[in-house]
């Protein structure tokens, strides 16, 4: 609690000192992107709400406020808050690494509560949409690990093979 409210206080501090619009969704988001990526999550969480409660805010930045929110939340251990934001990501933002990271944490919230079902689907679901994208070996990686915790090892090393870049057999003859 000490280190938020010492953060609040430089936050402030740094609003009063350059200009700053509270009803601008970007200052805001700035603001809470700051937050998050210095670790202050429950102030990250405090201004990206600002944008969701926010008319005017355009849906690209709503959509990074549900986003930041969720991982946020995610952080701080509020599980079904966190799948709550990171499920009101619409598709239609325009990052797609922001999508795939979206994707990785649902997964990772279903794999916490033993859902592997819903993991699997969300990342393979994730993984034929984005499969382009330069994220996407997180999809993998995660991937690797639910069928390894279902000991389902042959699914868990091919996905650990396609972050890696190895051919099955080349794997199998590091491996034993």
């Amino acid at each position: 609690m000490k280190k938020l409210f010492i953060y609040f206080i430089f936050i402030s501090l740094y609003i009063h000192l350059l200009p700053f619009d509270e009803n601008n969704s970007e200052d805001i988001y700035k603001i809470g992107y700051k937050a998050f990526n210095d670790k202050a999550y429950d102030y990250a969480v405090i201004m990206l709400k600002k944008i969701l409660a926010n008319e005017k805010a355009g849906d690209d930045y709503k959509n990074l406020a549900h986003y930041y929110i969720g991982v946020s939340y995610f952080y701080i251990n509020k599980m079904d808050m966190a799948e709550s934001e990171l499920k009101s990501v619409s598709e239609n933002i325009s990052d797609i690494d922001i999508l795939v990271k979206t994707s990785y944490y649902k997964a990772r919230i279903y794999k916490g509560k033993k859902f592997y079902d819903m993991a699997i689907n969300e990342l393979k679901d994730a993984e034929k949409k984005y499969s382009k994208s330069g994220s996407v070996y997180i999809i993998y990686l995660l991937l690797g690990d639910v069928y390894k915790e279902l000991q389902k090892f042959d699914n868990s090393i091919g996905y650990y093979q396609k972050v890696t870049g190895e051919n099955k057999s080349e794997g199998m003859m590091k491996i034993g």
